[in-house]
């Protein structure tokens, strides 16, 4: 059996102070760097748990549930998720330092904790679930079908009578090549059809308690943990980087070398046209000049 969680439960889940919000980074792509995350086809809608703040500060359970559809939406950056969050809960709570405490609570618990591995497992878990990896070209070209499909499902009326979106010119000059923060935008704007809320269950929530019991000793050892993780992390992307770096670097080493095999083909293609040239002519062959002539030209036109 679940059970929603209520306002003045927070602190006593965790039974600590938050000192800051969630320092959690989960920076490794879901998708390799060639492809491209989008909802996919079928996919369950996105779900979020809230903090369900009901005897407090009720903005502050929108921040919540923004944040987890942003952690959920395909394509949006953990740090934009968590700058949204940080952002929305300081209107929230205008200089209320009980509620900015609880919003360092929520942050934790909307996270899904404090450890690095479990909560940035969960959140690739979770996209892997409602997104495709596709190439760059094929999630930019299907973004307007994806569009007509969200609008078909949730709000019909801002399609044409041919079943189109209406003014798509509008929406593009707006969210060009910002597809990601679109999708997020319309799940805020419409989570009452969009969102499943769900209530977190037993066995998660005695997990986000033993994490936020830790004493002293375990809450340090929970933060070299983040640490090492997001070094290693670090340390994986830095890799990356260089491994593209190599394969471009070599791939302009290929393309320079077959540019020069190119040259020195048209080169020795065009001395052997001359040299056919001058022999016509000396032999007043001027149509067999003529035709070499218009070779030599053509050969021009391919530098």
């Amino acid at each position: 059996m679940s059970r929603p969680l209520r306002f003045p439960a927070l602190l006593a889940l965790f039974g600590h102070v938050a000192s800051a919000y969630s320092t959690v980074m989960c920076t490794t792509p879901v998708c390799p760097k060639d492809l491209r995350p989008v909802r996919r086809t079928g996919a369950p809608k996105i779900w979020a748990y809230g903090c369900d703040v009901a005897q407090g500060n009720g903005t502050l359970n929108r921040c919540c549930i923004e944040k987890e559809i942003c952690m959920r939406s395909c394509g949006m950056p953990w740090k934009k998720c968590k700058q949204h969050f940080e952002r929305c809960a300081e209107k929230a709570c205008d200089m209320d330092e009980e509620c900015a405490t609880l919003a360092e609570e929520a942050d934790v618990l909307v996270t899904g904790g404090e450890s690095h591995f479990t909560v940035c497992k969960a959140y690739r878990d979770a996209l892997r679930l409602l997104c495709d990896c596709v190439p760059v070209k094929e999630a930019k070209e299907g973004t307007e079908e994806r569009l007509t499909s969200f609008y078909a499902e949730y709000r019909p009326e801002r399609l044409d009578e041919e079943g189109k979106v209406k003014d798509i010119k509008e929406v593009w000059k707006k969210w060009q090549n910002r597809e990601p923060e679109l999708f997020f935008e319309l799940a805020k704007k419409y989570a009452a059809d969009v969102v499943e809320l769900r209530n977190r269950s037993e066995g998660e929530l005695e997990r986000l308690t033993r994490s936020g019991s830790q004493g002293p000793k375990e809450a340090s050892e929970a933060q070299l943990e983040a640490k090492l993780r997001f070094q290693a992390e670090a340390e994986q992307l830095r890799d990356e980087a260089l491994r593209q770096r190599l394969f471009e670097e070599e791939a302009l080493a290929e393309q320079e070398l077959a540019r020069q095999r190119a040259e020195q083909e048209r080169a020795a293609r065009r001395a052997i046209l001359e040299e056919a040239k001058a022999a016509a002519v000396a032999a007043e062959d001027y149509l067999q000049a003529k035709d070499l002539q218009r070779q030599l030209e053509r050969l021009s036109q391919e530098l």
